[in-house]
């Protein structure tokens, strides 16, 4: 037998197995709302008893032996502190996990607990069919994505408050990688609660922004839009446009700008669908106006980083897109019309290329 002491160590193995139990561990713990417990009585511990107590549904507790394991296993990974005597939040479960939080990951952590996490179940389906998990995960349309998505209006706020909690993280990164004070009107295609609009019309105090989404999201948006913190002063800058943008004749209806923002759109489709979007914001820009994309860039090698290979998996189980590299981008703007790319790597969740509309015509793809 080999001598052990030669053998590679198998925890890197051993943590990747542990992966999605850490990960369940999160989810759970923010589905049954201990977070926002705890911080609602964020000046006092709770022991395991008292959070039985007030996670009680139906006058009946949880059982105190699973739930004692589940908030012994939130401290080992540093989510809670305490014991079971009285746990208390860590500043990053008080920053991401609760739901009052304006950096709040909690909507996307439900979303992934919801959705992601029974569409990677079925990943080997996904990954020898080339198609994603919708029919075998839940029995809904693989075609069309987003009606799976948006089945039905829980699920839609679920989704809005996901992306709302993401875009928080890379707002601000990805709109100053590159300078945009001239622009005057941003147009954000698919921009769901309108983060990041608003980040926009922070940074640039002249700047007025439309949000174009799909009915079923708009009506929503506006009223969480009302009601989000942290849009005191530019509220009135941000409006809403229903519509489809890849609705038959919809170039008449795509609301003009001279910044249009693709923020994680090109992602979720395929080539040709990305063409035909591109295509139609480049024959809506005016000249010298510009398109930013908002999206995880691989590099051009496509070995890494991991977690851009992983959210191109991700695109595989629940839409026709992957993740692309600079060069891909690059080739798709270039057919439709768009001049003087450039991509950044802003060392937060998100990259971004911008690309303009100049006098130059449009190259043949």
């Amino acid at each position: 037998m080999e001598d052990a002491e030669e053998l590679p160590s198998a925890a890197p193995v051993l943590d990747l197995l542990n992966g999605f139990r850490k990960s369940k561990v999160l989810f759970t713990l923010v589905s049954l709302g201990v977070c926002d417990l705890l911080h609602r009585n964020s000046r006092h511990t709770l022991s395991l008893q008292q959070l039985a107590r007030l996670l009680s549904q139906d006058g009946a507790e949880p059982s105190h032996d699973g739930l004692g394991r589940l908030l012994d296993a939130a401290v080992s990974l540093q989510l809670l502190g305490g014991s079971r005597d009285g746990f208390y939040l860590t500043d990053l479960a008080q920053t991401y996990l609760t739901r009052d939080s304006p950096h709040s990951l909690a909507g996307y952590i439900n979303h992934s607990d919801a959705l992601l996490y029974k569409l990677w179940g079925d990943l080997e389906t996904a990954v020898i069919t080339g198609s994603n998990c919708w029919s075998c995960a839940f029995g809904l349309d693989s075609a069309d994505v987003f009606a799976s998505v948006y089945s039905h209006e829980a699920a839609v706020l679920r989704f809005m408050r996901g992306m709302h909690g993401l875009c928080q993280l890379s707002a601000k990164p990805v709109l100053t990688a590159f300078d945009l004070t001239h622009y005057n009107v941003l147009v954000d295609l698919g921009g769901a609660t309108g983060a990041l609009a608003a980040a926009a019309c922070q940074l640039h105090p002249r700047m007025q922004a439309v949000v174009f989404d799909l009915p079923s999201v708009v009506a929503k948006a506006e009223q969480h839009f009302a009601q989000a913190a942290g849009v005191q002063g530019v509220r009135d800058r941000v409006s809403w446009v229903a519509g489809d943008f890849f609705a038959e004749s919809q170039e008449a209806a795509l609301p003009a700008g001279d910044l249009y923002v693709l923020s994680r759109i090109l992602h979720d489709w395929e080539e040709a669908r990305c063409l035909k979007l591109l295509r139609l914001i480049h024959s809506r820009l005016p000249l010298g106006g510009a398109l930013l994309l908002c999206e995880m860039l691989l590099d051009e090698a496509g070995t890494s980083p991991p977690e851009v290979l992983l959210q191109s998996l991700n695109m595989l189980a629940q839409t026709h897109g992957r993740e692309r590299r600079l060069s891909e981008y690059s080739h798709l703007l270039e057919a439709a019309g768009f001049r003087r790319i450039r991509g950044k790597k802003t060392g937060s969740y998100l990259d971004a290329v911008i690309a303009y509309k100049d006098a130059l015509g449009p190259q043949a793809p």
